[in-house]
C-alpha cells in the first residue's frame, strides 16, 4: 500500500507545473503523515521568515528535548484539551491559575474602521476601561467580537491578547511560558489553517490550549496567512454561533469579583487586570460597587457573525 502511494505521488508530482511542486510535495507528506506531524508546507515556508528563524534558534536549537517531547504530547494530543469530553475540559480551564485570551486582529471590524487601527494589539474599547464605565461605545466597537469577549475576560479577571504576527505571539506567550514566566493557560481564537502549526508550537514550549477556529473570512492556505501575518487582511473572520458561545461559556464559567478599583492595563501588548492606583477618598463617586455598570452580553448577541456569512 505504501509502494502504491508514493508511486501515485510520483506520477502526479511530474504532471503539474514546475512553480507548484513544492505546494504539492508536503501536501503528499502531510497525506502520509510524516512524522504524524501535519502542515509541513508551512513549516518550509517559515524557514526563511523572522519567526521561523527565531523559533529555531530561540526554541529548538536551546530546548532541543523540550521539542522532542512536545511533538511527542502534539502525536498524542495530550496537552491540549480534549474536544470530545467538554466537561473535563471546562474544570481544567477553571483550576489554572495563569490563563489568557487569544483573539485575532482579523475580527476587529472593517465596516465602520476599527478606531485603534487593524493590525496592531491596541483596542479603544479596553484601553480606556469602556467595559466599566457607563460611556458612549464608539460605532466601530458595537459589533466586535473582541468588545464583548474582552468585557467578559475583564469580568473573569482574565488577561486578554490580540493577535497579530506569528513573531509577536512568539515573544509575547510562547518564550515567556518556555521560561516559565508567563500564560500557561489558553483560549485561542484563530484561522483553520493556522491550527496544526499552533498546536505544534504551543506544545513544545508547555502550553495548554483550547482552540476555537473562525467559520468565515480566515486564512485557506499559506499565501493568506503569510499576508494576513504581514498586516495584510482584507476580510472580516467570524466564529460560529456555536464557537461563540463554548468560548464565552469558559469565561463565564470563572464568577470572579471584579472589585470597583480595579481595571485592564495594557503591559507589553497584553490587556492584564488590575488594581488601580486611585486613592479610596479620591475616587470618583460613579466607581462604587452600587452603580458600576458592566458591558452585558449575556444574550449571546451573534450580529457580528452572521454580518459576513
Amino acid at each position: 500500500m505504501a509502494s502504491w502511494i508514493m508511486e501515485k505521488a510520483k506520477f502526479s508530482l511530474r504532471s503539474i507545473p514546475k512553480q507548484n511542486k513544492d505546494v504539492t510535495f508536503f501536501n503528499y507528506i502531510d497525506i502520509l503523515h510524516l512524522s504524524r506531524l501535519n502542515s509541513w508546507y508551512f513549516y518550509y515556508k517559515s524557514l526563511t521568515t523572522k519567526y521561523g528563524l527565531d523559533f529555531i534558534t530561540k526554541v529548538i536549537l536551546k530546548y532541543p528535548f523540550r521539542v522532542i517531547q512536545g511533538i511527542q504530547k502534539y502525536q498524542n494530543e495530550t496537552p491540549s484539551f480534549v474536544v470530545n469530553n467538554a466537561h473535563s475540559d471546562m474544570e481544567r480551564w477553571k483550576s489554572a491559575s495563569n490563563k489568557v485570551v487569544g483573539l485575532g486582529f482579523c475580527l476587529k471590524p472593517l465596516e465602520p474602521e476599527c478606531v485603534s487601527g487593524r493590525f496592531n494589539h491596541d483596542c479603544y474599547y479596553l484601553e480606556n476601561n469602556l467595559q466599566i464605565k457607563p460611556k458612549i461605545i464608539p460605532a466601530s466597537c458595537q459589533q466586535c467580537a473582541i468588545r464583548k469577549i474582552g468585557a467578559l475576560a475583564f469580568k473573569a479577571n482574565i488577561s486578554l491578547y490580540i493577535m497579530t504576527s506569528a513573531e509577536d505571539i512568539l515573544h509575547d506567550l510562547l518564550l515567556p511560558c518556555l521560561h516559565q514566566n508567563g500564560f500557561d493557560h489558553a483560549l485561542l481564537a484563530i484561522c483553520s489553517y493556522s491550527y496544526e502549526p499552533i498546536k505544534v508550537a504551543f506544545n513544545i514550549v508547555g502550553f495548554f490550549t483550547k482552540l476555537f477556529t473562525f467559520q468565515n473570512g480566515d486564512c485557506q492556505d499559506y499565501k493568506m496567512w503569510r499576508k494576513a501575518d504581514l498586516g495584510f487582511k482584507d476580510e472580516n473572520t467570524c466564529f460560529s454561533t456555536a464557537d461563540y458561545r463554548l468560548l464565552c461559556d469558559y469565561l463565564k464559567s470563572e464568577n470572579k469579583n471584579i472589585l470597583t478599583h480595579q481595571k485592564f492595563i495594557k503591559q507589553d501588548n497584553i490587556f492584564n487586570v488590575k488594581t488601580s492606583c486611585v486613592h479610596p477618598r479620591e475616587r470618583p463617586s460613579s466607581m462604587n460597587s452600587a452603580n458600576l455598570v458592566f458591558d452585558n452580553d449575556d444574550n449571546h448577541d451573534t450580529r457580528h457573525i452572521s454580518r459576513f456569512s
